[in-house]
């Protein structure tokens, strides 16, 4: 974890608009890997970077990515976006838990992170970017998924 976290202050130092990541915390253990997932989404918060993150792990896709693109095999073309922000973010609303505010994003609170990593719907959010590296057609919105807050 300290390696990654020096590689992003290196990054970082120059003060870039987007970044790139590949597959930065796949030799990480997971309670390690979900500390790292928490000090992304605080550090893009801060810097309103943009993060280009490659992952071959749904979960993380899921709970990292406000789009998700689906990639096809070699030659890798996009085969479906999934825009998972709606979801989630009507996910939090229903857990009564604020959206992401100027500060802070939400999902990187401890408490937050495992209600929403472990939430019935959130899981589906999940299952719908499984169908789509499947190749079927997939719900992009959510609308059916996660219906809206009936507060």
């Amino acid at each position: 974890g300290q390696q990654q976290r020096v590689a992003i202050a290196r990054t970082l130092v120059t003060g870039p608009r987007v970044i790139l990541m590949d597959e930065p915390f796949a030799a990480l253990d997971a309670q390690t890997r979900e500390t790292m997932q928490g000090e992304l989404l605080q550090l893009q918060t801060r810097t309103k970077s943009t993060i280009l993150f490659v992952t071959h792990d749904i979960a993380e896709a899921s709970f990292l990515g406000d789009q998700v693109h689906v990639l096809s095999r070699m030659p890798a073309r996009i085969v479906s976006t999934v825009d998972v922000r709606e979801a989630r973010m009507s996910i939090l609303a229903r857990l009564a838990v604020e959206p992401a505010d100027q500060r802070q994003d939400r999902r990187s609170d401890k408490r937050t992170g495992e209600a929403l990593r472990y939430e019935p719907h959130f899981l589906e959010v999940q299952q719908t970017l499984k169908r789509a590296l499947d190749g079927q057609a997939v719900d992009r919105k959510f609308d059916r998924i996660v219906p809206p807050s009936s507060k």
